[in-house]
Parts: C-alpha cells; sequence; structure tokens
C-alpha cells in the first residue's frame, strides 16, 4: 500500500476526486486467483496509519465473508449475479439445494426456445433432437479412464452441463 499515483495515469500534482480511492482486481496466479486492492488517499486529509488500518479491516471482513460463504448450507449467490434474468433469491436457493453448482442462469437463446418448443409440444411423440449412442465395447474396460473422461469433457465444455428449467413465471432458463 502506498500513497500516490498506483495505477494513475494523470499527473501526480492532479487533485483526487475523492479522499481515498480503492481498485481491487483479482489476478491470476500460479496458486489461483489473489486479490490486489490500489489505494490512493490524500495524505494532507488522511494518516497512512489510520488507511492501513481501513485497508487491514476491510481485507479482514473480506475474508469472514468468503469463510462463512465456504460454511456447508450458505449459497452466497444473489439475484444482482444473474443480470440477464429476473430471478428471485428463493429461486437461486432452490436451485442450488438442487444442484451441486450454479454456474450462470441465463435466458434462452431462439434457437434453444424453438428446440424446447418442439420437445414439449408432443412429449408422447418421438423427439428428432436428442440423440442417444449405445455402443458394445469388446475386451477389459477402464471404469475410471472413462469417468475421468467424461468428468474432463464436462468440465471443458459449460454447454454440456446445461439444462432448463421451468419457472413459475412461465418463463423457462437455462
Amino acid at each position: 500500500m502506498q500513497a500516490g499515483a498506483a495505477g494513475r495515469t494523470e499527473a501526480p500534482g492532479t487533485p483526487l476526486r475523492q479522499p481515498l480511492d480503492v481498485v481491487a482486481v483479482t489476478e491470476d496466479r500460479p496458486g489461483g486467483p489473489v486479490l490486489v486492492a490500489d489505494w490512493t488517499w490524500a495524505s494532507a486529509l488522511l494518516d497512512e496509519a489510520d488507511v492501513r488500518d481501513l485497508a487491514e479491516t476491510w481485507f479482514r471482513a473480506l475474508k469472514a465473508l468468503a469463510t462463512h460463504a465456504d460454511q456447508p448450507g450458505t449459497t452466497g449467490r444473489i439475484p444482482s449475479e444473474f443480470p440477464l434474468v429476473q430471478v428471485e433469491q428463493r429461486e437461486i436457493d432452490a436451485y442450488e439445494s438442487e444442484l451441486r453448482g450454479v454456474t450462470d442462469i441465463l435466458p434462452l437463446s431462439p434457437l434453444q426456445r424453438g428446440l424446447l418448443f418442439q420437445a414439449e409440444f408432443d412429449r408422447q411423440g418421438m423427439d428428432a433432437y436428442t440423440l442417444q449412442v449405445v455402443m458394445d465395447i469388446g475386451g477389459p474396460m477402464d471404469s475410471t479412464a472413462l469417468r475421468a473422461a467424461a468428468v474432463t469433457l464436462l468440465d471443458r465444455n459449460p454447454a454440456l452441463r446445461a439444462m432448463f428449467r421451468e419457472r413459475g413465471t412461465g418463463d423457462p432458463s437455462s
């Protein structure tokens, strides 16, 4: 933490817009993502010790929130994290209790709407968009390797993990 112009592009003598400015970003590092915050303050108005205390308190509060969110039974997701759909907290809670993890909630694309309509239109008929492949495997099979390959396939292709939900609003989401 330094007083001054970390990350700023204006001249050093330019007045600050506010007495304290915090720019927080997540950096991808070899050990995983790390939160980095640049603190800039007006030294004529704020003591470095006070700003340091504020920064340490801020990081302690963030750590407490993250620890709480990691506890079983806490969802941590809120409606504002899904800006493309109108979703209520109770829906998010229901999704998370049913599924292992909700990555995103999205509106259906026009093509998805059409495919879903066709599938729902005649539930008793044949669904031309569902493909099932059956294979006979000769010889020994490594079921652990097959399962690992399937998990890797799903991890690398989020679209294969998508599902459609009927919602109380009548508007499906994926």
